[in-house]
């Protein structure tokens, strides 16, 4: 099942929102900061695929590597980096 996607401009967050739609009422936002959602732009214009093409594509690509971090609660006393400028 896919879920569509909005494109907003997040001036609070100081970059771009992806809000998803649908019929169902709760709602989950991906924010990117304004650089990185232009380089994802820029990638889907070339390749001549949608956003969420890309995307998709990225998280299926990276998932195994991202499913080797280890959880926020693994490390009690640690900061949660979630949000953490890389």
């Amino acid at each position: 099942m896919t879920c569509p996607l909005t494109l907003t401009h997040s001036t609070t967050r100081g970059g771009f929102v992806f809000n998803m739609g649908g019929s169902d009422k709760r709602k989950q936002s991906l924010y990117f900061p304004e650089e990185m959602l232009k380089e994802i732009q820029d990638e889907a214009t070339r390749q001549d695929r949608s956003l969420s093409w890309i995307v998709q594509k990225a998280w299926k690509i990276s998932r195994k590597e991202i499913m080797k971090y280890p959880s926020v609660n693994e490390f009690p006393g640690e900061e949660d980096e979630r949000g953490a400028t890389e």
